[in-house]
């Protein structure tokens, strides 16, 4: 196999803060994209003291993604990391059987069917979310987490709580899933601190009472109704109480910062490329937003910009595996137990699938066939709040660009989420002024 002895061989470290600069875990995605040409899909590499086999390029995500079984998720970094805080209930952390069990139950509750069927309450929310947002300047990824997490409260679990409550759920998350962006002993000693395991509490206590208030009987004709009360899966062991716990987490709460970074990054990028600012306007002043319930079709220029979007700047354009087998893979061998860096979103950058990929171009999802963008995954892993981000981005975005004048005051930063805090993870801060039109 292919090796790069150290990630400064071939890898250049990135100093940028900006969320959508072309990096990826720390190095620019030029330098990449070189060591995958030079190298190929399957090559080593050494990121601080961990060495990798990393796995890259398009051919090489669909070899991967077709070996569901072959991959250990649960004793990696990330695997561990949930495991630890969110216990052995949580869908990620989990391999083969397991997985497939868990992930079966719960997706009646996720799918398009569960989302469409509150589409208006969304669009409700989401607009009085945006109109409540200060004329003056403000962090619109910080108004988006609370936006999303109220979008989630009026359709997935329908949640009887005040703004504060919704305000404490939306930082939940941000502060728990920061901790993936950071080592594993950083993440335990924010974990250990007193405002940490205060603000998991207070989330905890929510999840807890609403599936208290389901087995007691009350029903709210949510999300959570659908999957609470499904008929027995033959051959599948109901869910526990730890599972409906965690499940109560992934439907109210569970990826808004991720949805909230891909908003503030189209906003970026519109402001940044005015014509296509323009264009979006244009179609959106003809069409009335509703029609998306039934999906995207009335809308080219704003599935555009989403695709468009979705290929230029990933959340999470990278999972760990740990192989299980002897695996070929694109004609190099992977041994049982190697630590598997598997970096499917470098094919974005593939100038053989997009011509000039480091420009912001939706155009080409206009014409032409291209690969679709790989933002959320595949396989059996593929992230379970694609159908969620893929209503709430376009929904929101639509409502921000149709009534209001948007100016981008910088670029969407990486900054430290409490600085007080020495082993703080970093978040998001992206400073905008919305103008009535």
């Amino acid at each position: 196999m292919n090796s790069i002895p150290t990630p400064l061989a071939d890898l250049e470290i990135s100093e940028s803060n900006e969320i959508t600069a072309h990096h990826m875990l720390g190095f620019t995605n030029r330098s990449w994209i070189n060591a995958y040409k030079t190298h190929g899909p399957v090559f080593k590499v050494a990121i601080g003291e961990r060495q990798y086999t990393v796995l890259c390029g398009h051919d090489a995500n669909l070899e991967a993604w077709r070996r569901p079984d072959d991959w250990n998720y649960r004793d990696t970094d990330s695997g561990s990391f949930f495991r630890s805080e969110m216990g052995k209930g949580h869908v990620t952390q989990l391999n083969g059987e397991p997985h497939r069990r868990l992930r079966k139950l719960i997706l009646p509750a996720i799918g398009v069917k569960a989302l469409s069927r509150d589409f208006e309450a969304v669009m409700a929310s989401m607009t009085r979310s945006i109109a409540e947002i200060p004329r003056d300047t403000c962090d619109l990824f910080d108004k988006a987490n609370v936006a999303y997490t109220d979008a989630l409260a009026v359709s997935q679990v329908k949640l009887d709580v005040p703004p504060e409550t919704i305000k404490l759920l939306a930082d939940f998350e941000d502060w728990f899933i920061g901790g993936l962006r950071v080592s594993p002993d950083q993440q335990q000693q924010f974990h250990a601190t007193h405002e940490y395991r205060a603000i998991k509490s207070a989330a905890y206590d929510v999840f807890e009472q609403v599936v208290a208030e389901r087995q007691s009987g009350v029903r709210r004709n949510d999300s959570f109704d659908m999957m609470f009360d499904q008929p027995a899966m033959p051959g599948f062991l109901p869910l526990d109480q730890d599972e409906l716990v965690q499940a109560v987490y992934l439907l109210s709460v569970a990826g808004v910062g991720n949805i909230a970074n891909q908003l503030s990054a189209a906003v970026w990028f519109l402001t940044s490329h005015p014509e296509w600012l323009d264009r979006l306007r244009h179609e959106l002043d003809h069409v009335d937003l509703a029609m998306m319930k039934s999906g995207m079709a009335n809308f080219p220029i704003l599935k555009a910009v989403v695709s468009e979007m979705e290929r230029f700047y990933q959340p999470a354009p990278a999972i760990q595996k740990i192989t299980t087998n002897d695996l070929d893979i694109m004609g190099q061998h992977i041994p049982a137990g190697e630590s598997v860096l598997h970096i499917h979103g470098l094919a974005h950058f593939d100038a053989d699938l997009y011509e000039r990929p480091y420009e912001f171009n939706p155009g080409r999802w206009l014409t032409g066939s291209i690969k679709k963008p790989l933002a959320f995954g595949g396989g059996k892993h593929l992230c379970l709040g694609m159908g969620v981000a893929r209503l709430f981005v376009p929904l929101s975005l639509a409502l921000m660009v149709k009534d209001y004048d948007i100016e981008a005051l910088q670029a969407p930063m990486s900054v430290m989420l409490a600085p007080t805090i020495p082993s703080s993870p970093p978040t998001t801060r992206f400073e905008v002024k919305l103008t009535p039109r």
